[in-house]
């Protein structure tokens, strides 16, 4: 058989990458590194298996973290399946686990945004509306929208072009409005009622007629 001659730097530079990569020789793995991970996050460190190997997962800000002999993977709270939300490899220095990012997986792909229709509009810087809403709120540091509530939904007004919006499929917008302003369903205002114009065919001739005005229904309390 014949034999191969590699250099002694060559040599290192294997065994080198090797070490870097948890491996003590070039076939034997070390069998302590769960351990070094465990010691590190000695809270919510423990000992489990993904992909039918050895691991460590790590509950740490709100994420799951499951470390492999090389690779570290990044999930939601109580998930430890399917495709991570980020992942790359990591390395002990001086009895710290060192992470680095993997630039490609650590950008998941945005959902698109959902097209909003204007639901009417209204007068250019004002907050009037041509569907019946009161936009009484303005959110800190928004100089560009109004908002307000009818039928206990949020709608936005675009002062400056008067575009009036149905802000129910913006989960993220309402959530940030309920936080600002929590009583605003509770509150709703009564949206006001349009005059009743008199019917010609029943006015008497020579009497002026005052037009009726529609009793508002009374306010609905919210759920509790």
């Amino acid at each position: 058989m014949k034999k191969f001659i590699i250099t002694e730097e060559e040599k290192n530079r294997i065994l080198g990458m090797h070490q870097d990569h948890g491996y003590n020789s070039l076939n034997e793995q070390t069998s302590n590194w769960q351990d070094d991970v465990i010691k590190y996050f000695p809270v919510t460190g423990k000992k489990t298996t993904f992909s039918n190997a050895p691991a460590v997962q790590v509950s740490l800000r709100g994420f799951e973290y499951i470390y492999t002999q090389n690779k570290w993977f990044q999930y939601p709270k109580g998930v430890t399946t399917g495709t991570p939300t980020r992942q790359g490899s990591w390395k002990m220095e001086n009895g710290k686990v060192v992470s680095i990012n993997d630039a490609e997986n650590n950008t998941p792909a945005k959902p698109p945004k959902p097209a909003l229709k204007p639901s009417g509009i209204s007068t250019p810087n004002t907050t009037g509306s041509s569907i019946g809403v009161i936009y009484q709120y303005e959110y800190p540091n928004d100089k560009k929208y109004r908002y307000g509530v009818k039928d206990k939904k949020w709608f936005g007004k675009n002062l400056a072009n008067g575009k009036e919006f149905d802000l129910s499929t913006i989960t993220t917008t309402i959530a940030n409005l309920n936080n600002a302003f929590p009583n605003a369903m509770e509150e709703e205002p009564l949206q006001a009622a349009k005059p009743v114009t008199p019917n010609p065919e029943t006015a008497t001739a020579g009497v002026v007629q005052e037009p009726a005005t529609a009793t508002p229904a009374p306010a609905t309390l919210a759920a509790r």
